[in-house]
């Protein structure tokens, strides 16, 4: 069902916008009734900007870590956190470490409240422009200029619900005990804060009206929105930066079609047509978003991570559609190593480091692979090093190499296991997003670089054609219907632009075989967006099997001879050596989904819990 209302809060939290470094920042200024909020403009709006303000600034959003800590790509230091737990398994109705249930709600209040109130005549968003010769003109401009901040709020409203939607639906999506397939409550209105009779009877909405309803949505914002802001117009010039556009609404539509056709989310009455039906229209979706949005696949570097590469938003909007910039250096500070002034919080696995093939694209388990155990950081793919430090690597510009080993006298270096309680776990320290300037935390002179949090990249539309175009064919060389591109050309794009291979064998290898292409695929998918907090759910909505999902985390040793050769354990390809760090139990079923929250299941009894919870 539909439910047409939904509860709000009497007094409302106002807000103010303001535009500092490309991103929006709200601000409380005060607490208005009803009288007051739909009567002034700027507190009008700034209940649709806390829609905007509760999308996570920065990247390691889950309390202060990565999505990925709880998964086989890395762990965290900081072993009493919510990530720490999670990936103990340790997630129920009353303890959700990713829980987002009462966030997103509240959004939808405030979404469909502006919706309902902050299109009312007496509001204007602009007055007072001086543009014109006579007050006639100037007031007429005024009128336009008015108008059209409307319609572009208007689509804004309608691209947060569906991003909250989204949000909601990839957390909480899942099958109840009898196979349905469902998603959350899907709210259009607002209601009365007394209305306890639709409280208790909310019941979940099907996983594809969900989705329909989030397509819908981003429809409108496409139909209201700018692809993207630039120049000086007052309604889409670049001060705008931050909100949304219809480029960022398209790629919303691509990725809840490619989770709306995942293997976990479909009910158990689903038919092979309706299936297919789905990957083709996550397909189309995909492309429509690449086709519009002008794009073209660009291997990411590391300034585009941090630094100058954030400058220029001519160039920025090449490879990030929807995004948030912070200014500081809390990653550093939370994932350098300790002799860095660091706290280590974030290891990358040795899993996600054998993830990555040798340099001409073959797995480094393959019989053609260049791979070698003893020397594993040569001839391999470089966005090893823009995810991992090694202890071949230097943290800072000009600095030293790491020092990840034991020497020959058993003593750790000064960033290997065991030198400090900071020291990493698994013989790796995080990369990606991280600045490399010198002497960042020092003491005393501490510097900021630019970051920012990659909340929809270039890079997702074309992983997302690849997978739905396969699923939609069952093979690597059919086209979707209305598309231009098969999975083999996608993903040789993809690949080719990453590793610059000319030929990429490997690929020609498997292109025919439908579980090789998969997994080569799901793996490309991984080292993309590693450190992007997609691997938790990938993981779940493609419904890997349990012994892949609790996959231990492993890690390293390195051993430094008298003579200075390292001696590595923990690098043979086939983990006969391997070293088992932190497991992740997730050893039931049940773990594919999320349990709704206890409080809700007691507030509306009608909601179904996802099927073993």
């Amino acid at each position: 069902m539909k439910l047409k209302k939904y509860i709000i809060p009497l007094l409302l939290s106002t807000l103010v916008f303001s535009s500092c470094e490309d991103m929006l920042d709200t601000k409380l200024v005060n607490q208005y009734g009803d009288e007051f909020t739909w009567e002034l403009p700027s507190k009008s709006e700034g209940i649709l900007l806390e829609a905007y303000a509760q999308i996570p600034g920065q990247v390691d959003s889950y309390g202060s870590d990565f999505l990925d800590a709880a998964t086989d790509n890395a762990l965290t230091i900081a072993t009493a956190s919510d990530m720490a737990k999670l990936g103990a398994a340790g997630i129920s109705s009353n303890t959700n470490p990713i829980n987002n249930w009462s966030t997103a709600y509240t959004q939808f209040s405030k979404i469909n409240l502006f919706l309902e109130n902050g299109f009312a005549d007496n509001i204007d968003y602009y007055i007072n422009s001086g543009i014109g010769d006579t007050e006639e003109e100037q007031a007429e401009n005024d009128s336009i200029l008015n108008q059209r901040i409307k319609d572009r709020l208007y689509g804004e409203a309608h691209f947060l619900r569906a991003w909250w939607g989204m949000e909601l639906l990839r957390v909480y999506g899942g099958l109840d005990g009898d196979g349905n397939a469902l998603g959350y409550p899907i709210v259009l209105e607002s209601l009365d804060v007394d209305d306890e009779d639709a409280t208790a009877n909310l019941v979940r909405d099907t996983y594809e009206d969900c989705a329909l309803q989030i397509f819908a949505d981003c429809d409108t914002a496409i139909k209201y929105l700018p692809d993207h802001y630039t120049g000086t117009d007052i309604v889409t010039g670049k001060n705008q930066i931050g909100r949304a556009t219809s480029n960022a609404a398209r790629a919303v539509k691509s990725r809840v079609a490619v989770y709306a056709a995942s293997a976990a989310y479909q009910p158990v009455s689903i038919t092979d047509a309706d299936l297919k039906s789905k990957w083709e229209r996550a397909a189309l979706y995909s492309y429509e978003a690449i086709k519009e949005g002008g794009y073209s696949y660009r291997k990411l570097s590391a300034t585009q991570m941090a630094g100058a590469g954030l400058d220029s938003d001519a160039e920025v909007k090449l490879y990030f559609i929807f995004r948030k910039y912070h200014n500081n250096n809390s990653l550093e500070t939370r994932n350098r190593p300790s002799s860095f002034l660091g706290q280590a919080r974030t290891n990358p696995s040795q899993n996600l480091v054998n993830a990555f093939s040798d340099k001409d694209g073959y797995p480094i388990w393959h019989s053609q692979s260049v791979y070698d155990p003893q020397n594993p950081y040569a001839n391999r793919d470089p966005r090893l090093k823009l995810n991992v430090y090694t202890t071949e690597d230097a943290v800072e510009t000009g600095g030293r190499t790491l020092q990840i080993y034991t020497d020959s006298l058993g003593r750790p270096g000064l960033d290997a296991p065991g030198y400090s309680f900071r020291s990493t776990r698994t013989g790796y320290y995080l990369r990606k997003w991280q600045s490399s300037k010198a002497d960042m935390l020092m003491v005393g002179s501490k510097q900021n670089d630019h970051h920012v949090n990659p909340l929809l990249r270039v890079a997702e539309l074309y992983h997302n054609y690849a997978e739905a175009s396969f699923e939609a064919a069952g093979n690597s060389s059919t086209v979707a219907p209305g598309c231009d591109q098969d999975a083999y050309s996608i993903l040789r794009s993809i690949r080719g632009a990453n590793m610059a291979l000319f030929f990429d064998n490997y690929l020609d290898e498997v292109k025919d075989n439908a579980d090789a292409f998969r997994a080569l695929y799901q793996n490309e998918r991984r080292l993309e967006f590693a450190f992007e907090n997609h691997r938790y759910f990938d993981m779940r909505r493609w419904l890997l099997p349990l012994d892949e999902i609790s996959q231990t985390v492993k890690g390293i040793t390195i051993q430094q001879q008298a003579g200075g050769t390292l001696v590595y354990t923990g690098t043979m390809a086939d983990g006969s050596d391997a070293i088992e760090v932190e497991e992740r139990p997730f050893n039931d079923a049940k773990y594919y989904y999320t349990p709704l929250p206890y409080g809700e299941l007691m507030k509306s009894p009608n909601l179904k819990n996802n099927k073993g919870w």
